[in-house]
């Protein structure tokens, strides 16, 4: 039976034709006259419906006689997608001679005046080469991957008899045999001994990993790690400014006390202190599994030669590492081996990648345990052993009790991977996922029922924890030696309608467990997008246009939407099915977290992971059209122009960020130091929480003073004497004055919009300039003067950007 396509060929190629020479015209006519088209829709969208229309066309056009077209045409494509790169290159070029030489200035900024239709041509050029070769290309892929697996087998086969001394690592746990024994005492001595186990055989792994996958891709491999820490190298040092300075104070002040304390336990954190109820900063217990800030502490105590800010940028650097070793070890099991080199590489230089893993912040933890989570799942799919599953989840949990957001793209990924397993029916899925799920929120329990208390009640909390440990060794044992019940009991399920229903009940219960003892559901309002944004297509559009195109670097950005495409209909079967998980759990989480995501530009890794992942893809695969090592070299070359220097100078303008006003700041610091007390307090109008681990000074911001009882002490004594009276000294901004509308709150007792950080509104106002933060503004300045708060301020210092307010009145 002839195709759609064949039947209508004449047809459809008129049609296409037309609308691409429509296409055209209108863009001829919007570039080079002065009617304009751009009223009428946007340029962007007439160019990649004119490309897609002529890309139609082509393919309509070669089907008929293909072989002796592909003769004819494909020498002059490739030559052509050459020239193209080999322009946008051009066109992407900011060095100082070029801006200096009036000539090639001039024809840089002819380039990139048409640089998107330069990009499409090009990709027009791309496409159709591997189009012509897509034949032979995937056959010998797919060689390639076969051949791959062999070595990779014989390589795992032959480790032990070649590295004698390295196997003996490789120890037994012993666990299964004494419980079968019922040699309980033993049991517990070998559990003592798990760590020291573990230790050897992460050895052994590790090792026989690195020999299987052979010497010239470790060697890649380390030189992409090499490249990943020279650039973040020189930073290591820089004192704790810049972007998201409240990451360093959430993180390296707790640890910076744990490590001066000689105690892992304890929770202070200054920058967030209560001047009536908590004016020390001490908290009772820990808001999160506060591993970032344990392994923090470890390293300022492993390392307590170097400076607090590098050893810190030393440990976050470490997580960095370790997350691109996982990356590529996940893609290994999807793309080929030079296809995940080239992902690898493409993670190390993303901006947003190297950042990340520059401040300390959870998410680096969390894309960590994302690619851990990621390669037990793929040895559960490809070995059906359910071992893999039990650690997959226990994984999956460790990071939910980091930091909730992980389930909002790990979940749809993990999903998506079992549903296109091809082994997968129901039963498969509900045993799969409700193990993963119940593991998954397990630790995240087990934390808020014995950690979380260590700073309180130390003793209580380790015995607590050590029963969780217990209750996991069960549950291992029991998913291990009763799979077969399991099996039985979800397919009993799946065939009755009653039990079915029953265990979904039973599945929400437990999600609403999971929610009130985690409380997690008290952060919708702070972390969730609300129903005012989540239909607010600006909103998308500003995100997408003007923070993740910057982000990542504008070529990279076209690169990734280009190759997501070209994965769609070009890639193979495995590579759709990674490329479609990562995009469910990066489309999920941008719509259900772009409140927070609008603010904070390391939430979006699994956006940054997807992009790198199309463009490796493609530019593999494109790359494979050429015969010859020498051009496939000449592509990859001028891909790493395209995309290299533009990450690159991304990259040291968000490090070199971190060093703005050092030395002000630290005049700044030393002032607060020797014009205060240890436990007087400092308001942050503008910030500055870096001051508080410079000084030890308690920091509040202005919502911290709205309190009752600092309401009426100001009433009966005055507000200088109030503030006084809780240890607070001085107002710091980079303002020209503090913002005395914040201040209104604590001078009467009317009912006013919080001052607090309102993330919605505060979009809402970037979007809208019209809009306003506070409803109630008029009201607060006429109170302004009513109350002369503007007198309160007296200007004490002034120190570069910074100012320092004493109280009076």
């Amino acid at each position: 039976m002839k195709s759609f396509a064949e039947k209508h060929r004449s047809i459809l190629l008129e049609i296409t034709a037309n609308l691409f020479a429509i296409g055209v015209i209108l863009l001829l006519l919007q570039y080079l006259t002065s009617v304009i088209v751009s009223v009428w829709i946007d340029i962007q969208i007439l160019a990649i419906l004119t490309f897609a229309f002529g890309f139609i066309w082509f393919l309509i056009f070669t089907q008929k006689d293909e072989n002796r077209l592909k003769a004819k045409i494909e020498p002059y494509f490739k030559k052509l997608l050459f020239l193209g790169l080999l322009l946008i290159t051009v066109g992407s070029l900011s060095f100082n001679f070029v801006e200096s030489n009036p000539f090639l200035n001039l024809v840089v900024s002819f380039i990139s005046s048409i640089n998107l239709y330069l990009v499409l041509t090009t990709t027009f050029f791309g496409f159709s080469t591997y189009y012509l070769n897509r034949d032979r290309i995937e056959s010998e892929i797919e060689r390639e991957k076969e051949y791959e697996e062999q070595i990779v087998l014989m390589r795992e086969k032959e480790f032990n008899r070649k590295f004698l001394f390295l196997s003996k690592f490789n120890l037994d746990y012993g666990i299964y045999n004494c419980w079968n024994r019922k040699d309980y005492f033993t049991l517990i001595m070998r559990l003592l001994f798990i760590p020291f186990i573990g230790a050897g055989k992460l050895l052994y792994n590790g090792a026989k990993w690195i020999y299987r996958e052979g010497p010239i891709a470790i060697l890649i491999l380390i030189v992409i790690l090499v490249i990943f820490t020279a650039v973040k190298a020189p930073y290591f040092d820089v004192s704790f400014t810049g972007e998201h300075t409240m990451k360093y104070n959430t993180y390296v002040e707790p640890a910076k006390y744990m490590y001066e304390n000689n105690n892992p336990f304890i929770n202070q954190m200054k920058y967030n202190v209560y001047p009536v109820t908590n004016p020390e900063g001490s908290y009772n217990t820990f808001g999160h599994l506060p591993l970032l800030e344990w392994g923090l502490a470890a390293t300022y105590t492993l390392m307590p030669f170097n400076s607090l800010e590098e050893n810190t940028r030393q440990f976050t650097h470490l997580i960095g590492i370790l997350t691109l070793i996982f990356a590529y070890g996940f893609f290994r099991n999807w793309c080929s081996k030079e296809q995940s080199l080239i992902i690898s590489f493409l993670l190390a230089i993303n901006p947003i990648i190297a950042f990340t893993t520059f401040v300390t912040v959870q998410d680096s933890l969390l894309v960590l345990f994302t690619f851990i989570t990621l390669h037990y799942v793929c040895k559960y799919i490809k070995e059906d052993q359910i071992a893999h599953l039990f650690f997959a989840g226990l994984y999956f949990g460790i990071g939910v009790a980091s930091k909730y957001s992980i389930i909002l793209w790990l979940v749809p990924i993990v999903t998506l991977l079992l549903i296109f397993n091809k082994k997968a029916d129901l039963s498969y899925l509900i045993k799969s996922l409700g193990i993963f799920g119940f593991l998954g929120m397990l630790p995240a329990v087990a934390f808020r029922t014995s950690l979380r208390y260590l700073p309180t009640d130390a003793l209580s909390s380790l015995i607590y924890f050590m029963l969780w440990i217990l209750i996991f060794i069960l549950a291992y044992t029991f998913i291990i030696k009763k799979e077969n019940i399991i099996d039985k009991v979800v397919k009993n399920a799946t065939k009755n309608k009653v039990l079915f229903i029953g265990y979904i009940i039973l599945a929400i219960l437990l999600g609403i467990m999971f929610l009130y003892v985690t409380k997690a559901y008290t952060l919708n309002n702070e972390f969730l997008t609300d129903s005012t944004l989540f239909f607010n297509l600006d909103m998308y559009y500003h995100m997408l246009d003007e923070q993740f195109k910057q982000y990542m670097t504008e070529n990279v950005y076209y690169l990734g939407l280009i190759g997501f495409v070209f994965a769609l209909f070009f890639g193979s079967k495995k590579q759709r099915v990674v490329l479609l998980s990562f995009f469910a759990g990066a489309f999920f989480y941008w719509v259900l977290a772009s409140k927070v995501m609008f603010f904070h530009n390391y939430y979006t890794n699994i956006i940054m992971i997807t992009f790198c992942l199309s463009i490796g893809i493609m530019i593999y695969q494109i790359g494979k059209s050429y015969n010859n090592k020498f051009s496939f070299f000449i592509l990859m070359l001028l891909i790493g122009l395209l995309v290299v220097p533009a990450s690159y100078d991304a990259n040291t303008d968000r490090l070199s960020k971190e060093r703005i006003d050092q030395e002000t700041l630290i005049q700044a610091a030393q002032y607060l130091t020797e014009n205060t007390n240890e436990n007087e307090i400092y308001i942050d109008d503008s910030y500055l929480l870096t001051l508080t681990i410079l000084t030890g000074r308690p920091r509040i911001e202005e919502s911290g003073l709205i309190h009752d009882q600092i309401r009426e002490s100001i009433k009966e004594i005055g507000f200088s004497e109030t503030m006084n009276k809780y240890n607070i000294s001085y107002v710091i901004t980079t303002r020209k004055t503090p913002r005395y509308e914040r201040y209104v709150n604590i001078f009467t007792n009317e009912k006013f919009e919080s001052v607090s950080y309102r993330r919605t509104d505060i979009i809402l106002s970037k979007l809208d300039p019209s809009y306003q933060y506070f409803s109630d503004i008029d009201r607060r300045k006429k109170l302004i003067e009513e109350y002369k708060i503007k007198d309160k301020f007296i200007l004490e210092k002034e120190i570069g950007p910074y100012k320092i307010f004493k109280f009076a009145g």
